[in-house]
C-alpha cells in the first residue's frame, strides 16, 4: 500500500524519469565509439591492473581517476563492451534528472524540482553525453549532487552536513579538473552566506565549512595531484583560441542550436531577472527568500565557474569548450525552471513547459535525427570490414594506431596497429625499399591526403586492392606490384635543377638538363622507365620535344615524345660496378615558332633491375 501511495504522490516524477530513461537507453549503441571513447575502453579494460590503467591515464587523460576506475569496476561486474560502458553513463544520466528534482525542490519547492527534472530529461546536451563512454554526464550528476549538499549545509550547518557536503565535493573534483572551478564558486557562495548566519553560529559555520573543504582537498591531493600537475604543465591543447563570441557559441550548443528553444530561453531569462529585480526581501536573512537565495546560488555557480577558465584561455592556454563548460548548464536549467514556476497562471505555465518539451524532442528526433542518422566516426564498422577482408593478416597502419589497436587485438597490452602518419609511412617504405602489403586506416576529420611524391611512389610500386569509406573514416589496402621490390621510383623533387609546372611534374625548356640525386645501384642490367609528353598538343614545325637520357654522363638512349598523351618509354642499360649513379634528362630541341613554344613534360622516372 505504501508503494502505491508513493506512486500516486510522485506519478509526475516517475513519468519524467521514464521519459529520461527512454531517451537515454534507446539506440544507445547505435553510433560507433569515437576517438575519446576508445581511450576510455582501452584504459578501463578489466584485463589491465589498476596500476596499468592509471599509467595509461597519465599519458592520455588530463582528468582525475574517479570516472575511469568506476567504469573499470562496472566492466568487471557486467562485461567490458561499449554497450555496458555507455549504460553506465545512461544510468547516471537518469540519476542526474532525479538530482535536478531534488535540488530544485531544495532551492524553491517541489514544482521547481519537477520543472527542472523535465527540462533536464529532454535537454539535447544531457542526452548526448548520457549515450557516450566519457566522464561528462557523471560529472553533471556529481556537480548537481554537490550543489544540492552545499544548499543543505547552508540551511543547516551541522558537522554531519559538512562531512556529507565535503564528500560530495570530493567526488566532483576527482571526476574532472573543471570540478576545481566549481569548488571555487562554492567557496564564494559559502562566503556570501557567511554574513547571513547568526553571529553566534558563524564560528561553527566557518569551522564546519573548513572541515568539508579540507576533506575534499586532502582526498583530491592524494588521488589526483599527479594528473593535475601534468595537465597544468600543458603548453598546447586541441581547443582553439577563444573568439569574441565563444560564450555565445557554447551557450547555443547547450541547447542544440535550436532557434525555437533559444527563443524560449531568452523570454524566460528576461522574465526571471524581472522577478529578481522586483522582489523585496522582507526578512534580514537571505535564506528566508527562496528567489534571492536561489539567485545567489545560480549566479555564482555560472559566473565564477566560467570566469576562471575564461581568463586562463586568454592568458595561458585555451580551455573554453562546451563539453567542459557543461558544468554550468545545470545552473541555467535551474534558472529556467524557477522562471517557469513564477508564471502565476497555470495554463500559461504548463503551456510554456509543454512547448519547451515539444521543441526539444522535435529538435532531437526530427531535426537532428539523433537515433536514426550516423554522426560519429564509424571506426567500429570499418575495422570490422578490414578484419573480414584481411585474410592474410597484412599489417595495419594508422595515425590513430594506439586507438585502432582496440578493435584488432585481444590483449590490451599489445599494439597490433602501427602508429604512423600516412606520409611518414610511405617515406619509410621508400627509404627502406621494403615493400609489403598493408592497410592504412584513418578518419576523425583526417581525410585522405598525400604529397604528390608519395602518391606517385605508391602508384608506381603498389596496387590499390581495397578502398573503404564509412562515415568520417576511410581505409586503403595496398599490395606491391609484381617486381616492384626491384624498382626504384625517383621523386620529381629529387632532380636538380628543376622547374615544375605544378609541383608534380618536371618541365624542361630552353635545351636544359636535369639530374637525379645519386642512387646506389648494384652491378647488373637495368631498365629505365620514363613517362613523359611533349607540349604543346601539336608539333612545332612538325616535330615534338626530344629527350636524351644518360647515366653518369653516358648516353643510354634518346626518343621523341608524343604530344597527345602521357606515354611510357623504356631504355635498358648496364651497370659495370656497384656505386652511386645519376639519371640525366636532357631536352635538346627547344624551339619557339609562331607563339608556340616546344617543351618537354616528365611525369615519372623509375629504375628497375632486370
Amino acid at each position: 500500500m505504501k508503494i502505491i501511495k508513493n506512486i500516486k504522490e510522485n506519478y509526475l516524477l516517475i513519468g519524467i524519469l521514464t521519459l529520461a530513461a527512454i531517451l537515454r537507453f534507446y539506440h544507445i549503441d547505435y553510433q560507433s565509439i569515437w576517438i575519446d571513447e576508445i581511450i576510455t575502453m582501452k584504459e578501463c579494460d578489466p584485463r589491465l591492473t589498476f596500476k596499468e590503467s592509471y599509467d595509461i591515464m597519465l599519458v592520455w587523460e588530463n582528468n582525475p581517476i574517479f570516472y575511469y576506475f568506476s567504469v573499470k569496476i562496472f566492466s568487471i561486474l557486467f562485461g567490458h563492451t561499449t554497450f555496458v560502458v555507455r549504460m553506465f553513463s545512461a544510468i547516471f544520466g537518469i540519476l542526474g534528472v532525479y538530482m535536478f528534482y531534488l535540488i530544485g525542490k531544495e532551492i524553491e519547492n517541489k514544482r521547481v524540482g519537477l520543472i527542472a527534472a523535465t527540462l533536464a530529461s529532454v535537454n539535447y546536451f544531457f542526452i548526448l553525453y548520457s549515450q557516450e563512454a566519457r566522464v561528462y554526464i557523471l560529472l553533471i550528476f556529481l556537480t548537481v549532487f554537490s550543489f544540492y549538499r552545499l544548499i543543505r549545509f547552508i540551511k543547516d550547518s551541522t558537522l554531519k552536513n559538512a562531512i556529507i557536503y565535503g564528500l560530495s565535493m570530493t567526488l566532483m573534483i576527482n571526476s574532472h579538473f573543471f570540478g576545481l572551478f566549481l569548488m571555487v564558486s562554492q567557496v564564494v557562495i559559502l562566503f556570501v552566506f557567511l554574513y547571513d548566519v547568526e553571529k553566534h553560529k558563524r564560528l561553527s559555520y566557518i569551522i564546519n565549512s573548513a572541515i568539508g573543504g579540507a576533506l575534499a582537498l586532502i582526498i583530491w591531493f592524494y588521488f589526483s595531484w599527479k594528473i593535475f600537475k601534468i595537465a597544468a604543465e600543458i603548453q598546447a591543447f586541441w581547443i582553439p583560441a577563444p573568439t569574441p563570441e565563444v560564450m555565445t557559441v557554447i551557450f547555443k550548443e547547450f541547447f542544440g542550436n535550436s532557434e525555437s528553444i533559444l527563443f524560449l530561453i531568452l523570454l524566460l531569462t528576461v522574465f526571471y531577472f524581472i522577478k529578481i529585480f522586483s522582489t523585496k526581501n522582507k526578512s534580514k536573512r537571505i535564506k528566508d527568500n527562496n528567489l534571492i537565495f536561489g539567485f545567489i546560488i545560480i549566479i555564482c555557480w555560472i559566473l565564477v565557474t566560467i570566469y576562471i577558465p575564461f581568463l586562463r584561455s586568454y592568458l595561458k592556454i585555451p580551455m573554453l569548450t562546451s563539453r567542459y563548460l557543461i558544468v554550468v548548464l545545470p545552473a541555467i536549467v535551474l534558472l529556467l525552471a524557477v522562471s517557469i514556476s513564477k508564471i502565476k497562471t497555470s495554463v500559461i505555465r504548463n503551456s510554456i513547459l509543454l512547448l519547451f518539451v515539444i521543441a526539444s524532442l522535435t529538435d532531437l528526433i526530427v531535426v537532428k535525427k539523433n537515433y536514426t542518422e550516423i554522426r560519429k566516426s564509424q571506426y567500429r564498422e570499418i575495422t570490422a570490414k578490414i578484419k573480414e577482408k584481411n585474410k592474410k593478416n597484412d599489417k595495419i597502419v594508422s595515425a590513430w594506431g594506439w586507438h585502432m589497436s582496440y578493435f584488432f587485438n585481444t590483449d590490451p597490452r599489445k599494439e597490433t596497429v602501427i602508429l604512423k602518419p600516412f606520409e611518414e609511412y610511405v617515406t619509410e617504405i621508400k627509404a627502406t625499399k621494403k615493400l609489403e602489403p598493408f592497410w592504412y586506416l584513418d578518419g576523425h576529420f583526417r581525410p585522405y591526403t598525400l604529397s604528390p611524391e608519395a602518391e606517385t611512389y605508391l602508384n608506381n610500386n603498389f596496387i590499390l586492392l581495397d578502398n573503404l569509406e564509412y562515415f568520417d573514416t576511410w581505409a586503403r589496402h595496398y599490395v606491391p606490384k609484381p617486381g616492384a621490390e626491384n624498382t626504384i621510383s625517383l621523386s620529381i623533387r629529387e632532380f636538380e635543377p628543376i622547374k615544375t609546372d605544378n609541383d608534380i611534374n618536371i618541365l624542361l625548356f630552353s635545351n636544359s638538363t636535369t639530374k637525379s640525386k645519386p642512387i646506389e645501384l648494384e652491378k647488373g642490367n637495368y631498365r629505365l622507365a620514363i613517362k613523359s609528353r611533349s607540349i604543346p598538343e601539336v608539333p612545332v614545325n612538325g616535330e615534338n620535344a626530344h629527350l636524351t637520357l644518360s647515366v653518369n654522363g653516358k648516353k643510354i638512349g634518346a626518343y621523341f615524345l608524343t604530344e597527345k598523351e602521357e606515354a611510357m618509354n623504356y631504355l635498358e642499360f648496364s651497370i659495370p660496378t656497384k656505386g652511386n649513379y645519376q639519371i640525366e634528362l636532357t631536352f635538346d630541341n627547344d624551339l619557339v615558332l609562331d607563339n608556340n613554344d616546344r617543351n618537354a613534360l616528365v611525369f615519372s622516372v623509375s629504375v628497375e633491375k632486370i
